[in-house]
């Protein structure tokens, strides 16, 4: 029996070619990729989503390899740097987290923060994956998403449960 394709589905608008091009080409490399070009939103000069089909944990960073994530963040660190403050917004959605099928969690960064400050946030959403999940399996509240907020003044990536009905965006 053959497994169904896993399909990661990518986001975007504002982005230059080679931009699409790259996260197309290292998605695709894994998964099959279903790509959408959104309306643009007057906030942003650009906006790219990642929605990896695989679960958020040590198995996604050993099915991408470092090759792969490096590559991701590099061009997501270029983006920011080539745009400023002019309005970038970036989410990274995991599916599949803590064998719940249905939970995502959402790592997400928008213009504003210095170039440093976003590189951090970028470096350290693959040293979360030992703690995050346990965090998670612990919470007293069950939700669908996990928004997960980069904290400027203690440099964290701090998990927020949405409340019932409010979109956490």
């Amino acid at each position: 029996m053959q497994r169904p394709a896993r399909i990661a589905l990518f986001r975007y608008f504002g982005l230059s070619p080679l931009e699409i091009e790259i996260i197309y080409n290292t998605l695709s490399s894994l998964f099959s990729v279903q790509e959408e070009n959104v309306p643009s939103d007057s906030n942003y000069l650009s906006f790219v989503e990642i929605q990896f089909p695989v679960s958020y944990s040590d198995s996604f960073f050993l099915l991408l390899g470092a090759d792969r994530w490096n590559k991701i963040k590099g061009l997501l660190k270029e983006m920011k740097r080539r745009r400023g403050n002019k309005g970038l917004k970036v989410s990274l959605v995991f599916c599949d987290v803590s064998a719940d099928p249905n939970l995502k969690v959402v790592f997400s960064l928008k213009s504003g923060k210095g170039l440093s400050q976003y590189d951090n946030a970028l470096e350290k959403i693959e040293y979360l994956v030992d703690t995050l999940p346990i965090q998670i399996a612990n919470s007293l509240v069950k939700t669908e998403r996990v928004d997960c907020v980069y904290d400027e003044s203690s440099l964290k990536w701090i998990p927020q449960n949405p409340h019932d009905g409010e979109d956490a965006r």
